[in-house]
């Protein structure tokens, strides 16, 4: 089996749900981490569940909604933390229904900064210290949702995501950093509800497919979680 020793994996959202099931599928396989939350209190569960794997766990904080708190957040990472070489852009947030033609310009600025601008801020600075490396995989999280026009802001955020994720793997052909995009499906979480058809405990493996593609591998293109549910990590790996 494929394991992740010597790698450090930032995971943004982390406090629970995906975010939690992610770190625990990159521990799993021997894999450092760093855990993210908008605040460090609420990381106490993920980290407690994690110190049963043995490997290296650290956190940090920032307000994904807060420009200057992810620079802040960014720059923390660089002075203080280990290189990152895996980063799952899980953190988002999404919204009730709305009035199909009364756009609130308040919200859609929120889910925006939250989902799309902090993730391009991320990756656009360490894909070069990436790229420097020689090793790089960035997992951008987007959804599923079509034909849901109430839930129009969510859903342009993820498009937007789509739309920079497949266009920014043109920069990164030749090389061995590779950033893709990762659809749960509709997981039980906060965001997905009760009536959701997945566990969060039915996220792995297909969550950590992207993060251990060989050289050469997929690149722009988009994974889907529940392809994957019930198989063991190396079937995952073969489809």
């Amino acid at each position: 089996m494929k394991d992740l020793k010597g790698k450090t994996t930032l995971v943004t959202g982390a406090s629970r749900g995906i975010g939690r099931e992610i770190a625990k599928g990159i521990a799993l396989l021997g894999g450092d981490l760093i855990i993210h939350a908008s605040k460090l209190e609420n990381l106490g569960e993920t980290e407690k569940v994690l110190g049963n794997y043995g490997v290296n766990v650290y956190k940090i904080e920032g307000d994904l909604g807060n420009p200057d708190s992810v620079n802040s957040m960014i720059k923390e990472l660089d002075k203080n933390y280990p290189p990152i070489d895996i980063i799952y852009n899980n953190a988002a947030i999404s919204c009730s229904p709305q009035s199909v033609f009364e756009l609130d310009r308040s919200l859609m600025n929120k889910i925006m900064e939250v989902n799309v601008y902090s993730l391009i801020t991320i990756c656009n600075h360490f894909i070069p210290k990436m790229m420097e490396r020689g090793f790089g995989r960035i997992i951008n999280f987007t959804s599923g949702i079509n034909r849901q026009p109430a839930l129009e802001p969510y859903a342009i955020s993820k498009a937007a995501v789509d739309k920079y994720t497949k266009d920014m793997a043109v920069l990164l052909e030749g090389t061995d950093v590779l950033m893709n995009l990762l659809t749960p499906g509709w997981v039980r979480t906060e965001m997905g509800g009760a009536d959701a058809t997945l566990g969060v405990e039915d996220v792995f493996p297909g969550v950590i497919v992207p993060a251990l593609l060989d050289k050469g591998g997929p690149c722009g293109e988009l994974f889907q979680v529940p392809k994957y549910v019930g198989l063991t990590l190396e079937e995952a790996m073969g489809i």
